[in-house]
C-alpha cells in the first residue's frame, strides 16, 4: 500500500511540474515583440547599472 501511495504522489508532482512548464512556455510564446523588447531593455539597464557600480568600488 505504501508503494502505491508513493508512486501516486510522484505522479501528481510530475504532472504538476509539466503543467507549470507548459503554462510558462505558452505565456512566453504569447508575448508581443514590444514586451520582449522591454524585457531585454530592462535586463540591459540592470547590467549597465551593475557594471557601472563595480567600476567605482
Amino acid at each position: 500500500m505504501k508503494k502505491k501511495t508513493l508512486v501516486s504522489i510522484i505522479i501528481v508532482v510530475v504532472i504538476a511540474a509539466a503543467g507549470a512548464v507548459a503554462w510558462y512556455c505558452y505565456n512566453e510564446s504569447q508575448k508581443s515583440g514590444f514586451v520582449k523588447g522591454a524585457e531585454k531593455t530592462e535586463k540591459w539597464s540592470k547590467d549597465v547599472a551593475r557594471d557601472t557600480k563595480n567600476l567605482f568600488k
